[in-house]
């Protein structure tokens, strides 16, 4: 039910702000409107994900496509689920992304320890080669050299060899 999910979340959230002494905030999916209620009882953003995940230490999700903003960004994931819905397609998707990334599930559903949230930083590679992009096989256009150039020694030292890419 939304109340249980909702009663799940929060304190989840509030055990994990405690535990880390972290604040939590919600980053809004596109299509959800809380403007009558916040459910939650942490601060909510919305049209703000790709900015929270570059400036989080933590992320913290179930079954989003914004993951692919987590990994990209070479940040911690910890990943919640319910064991009740293991059955469905969010709980097979969470199975399936828990593997190819290489992180530990927490299901909040039932008595469970706060994750430490680490990096496999091969696995994010292989799912950024497989299922995000793949900079060997992409062509840039001399205009873009400089944006490339300052994204590849920004952010990507952590993922590419500029040798890898062909400008």
């Amino acid at each position: 039910s939304p109340e249980n999910y909702y009663k799940l979340v929060n304190s989840f959230l509030q055990r994990f702000s405690n535990k880390m002494n972290m604040s939590c905030g919600i980053a809004v999916h596109p299509r959800a409107d809380y403007s009558k209620k916040n459910p939650y009882n942490f601060n909510l953003f919305y049209n703000t994900t790709p900015e929270l995940i570059s400036k989080c230490k933590i992320a913290i999700g179930h079954a989003s496509t914004s993951f692919s903003f987590v990994l990209l960004a070479n940040k911690p994931l910890i990943q919640i689920g319910f064991q009740q819905t293991r059955n469905t397609i969010y709980g097979i998707g969470l199975e399936v992304f828990s593997k190819l990334i290489g992180l530990q599930k927490c299901y909040i559903d039932r008595k469970y320890d706060i994750p430490i949230p680490e990096i496999n930083h091969e696995k994010y590679l292989e799912y950024i080669a497989n299922y995000l992009v793949d900079l060997k096989n992409v062509s840039f256009y001399n205009a873009n050299q400089a944006l490339v150039s300052f994204l590849l020694s920004h952010n990507g030292k952590h993922y590419y060899n500029s040798q890898d890419i062909e400008l």
